[in-house]
C-alpha cells in the first residue's frame, strides 16, 4: 500500500499528520545539497489540504515545492508553492496542458523557526468543487486511492536541485508527470 492521507470530516492538524518527507534527490548541485523538505495531506471538510515545506538556509527566489495529483490515471493537478505562496495551479492530461486556473485552489506562505532551523513554504487548500471539476465521477473517500508525487526543486544554478518522494525514473518526457507517481491511500483515521 501507498502513503496514507488522513479523511475525515473536520480541519487538519498538521502537526498530528504524518509527513512524506521529500528524499529522492536527482543530481543536486552542490551534490552535497539536499535540503530537508515535506508535505503534510488531509481530505477535510473543504477539500484537499496540503502543507508543503522546506528548511533551508538560503532559500532561492527559483526554489519550488510542488505536488501532483491524479484520480484517474489520466488527468493530473500541478501545484506549485514560492516562497512568496501560490506559484501556479494547473490541470494537465498527456502531458499537454488542459487549463491554468491559480484561482481554482488556495495557498498561504508559512516561513518559521523551529529547533531544525528556519523554514519555508505553504499550506493549500484545493477545494472539492475544483476536485469535481477535474475528476467529477471520483468520491474522496477512505478506502480509495490516488496516485501523486510531492517534489521540491530550485532552478538557480548555485543551488540547483530537485527531488521527489516517490522516486522517479530517470529519462522521463516529463518526470513532473504520472509516469512519476506512486499511490497514496485514502484512510479514516
Amino acid at each position: 500500500m501507498g502513503f496514507k492521507i488522513s479523511v475525515s470530516t473536520g480541519h487538519p492538524v498538521y502537526d498530528s499528520l504524518p509527513a512524506a518527507g521529500i528524499t529522492c534527490f536527482h543530481h543536486p548541485v552542490p551534490e552535497d545539497y539536499r535540503p530537508f523538505s515535506q508535505g503534510r495531506l488531509f481530505f477535510g471538510q473543504e477539500g484537499f489540504y496540503l502543507q508543503l515545506i522546506s528548511f533551508e538556509v538560503t532559500v532561492s527566489p527559483q526554489s519550488r515545492i510542488r505536488a501532483g495529483f491524479s484520480a484517474d490515471g489520466r488527468k493530473y493537478f500541478s501545484l506549485s508553492i514560492g516562497e512568496k505562496g501560490l506559484e501556479e495551479f494547473s490541470l494537465w492530461e498527456n502531458d499537454a496542458l488542459v487549463w491554468r486556473d491559480d484561482e481554482a485552489a488556495e495557498a498561504v506562505p508559512i516561513h518559521g523557526e523551529d529547533l531544525q532551523g528556519e523554514y519555508w513554504g505553504g499550506q493549500a487548500l484545493i477545494p472539492y468543487e475544483t476536485l469535481a471539476r477535474i475528476w467529477p465521477e471520483f468520491s474522496f473517500e477512505a478506502g480509495k486511492t490516488i496516485r501523486g508525487n510531492l517534489y521540491k526543486c530550485c532552478g538557480n544554478p548555485a543551488w540547483r536541485h530537485w527531488g521527489s518522494f516517490y522516486p522517479v525514473a530517470e529519462g522521463l518526457k516529463n518526470p513532473f508527470g504520472v509516469e512519476g507517481f506512486g499511490e497514496f491511500e485514502l484512510v479514516a483515521y
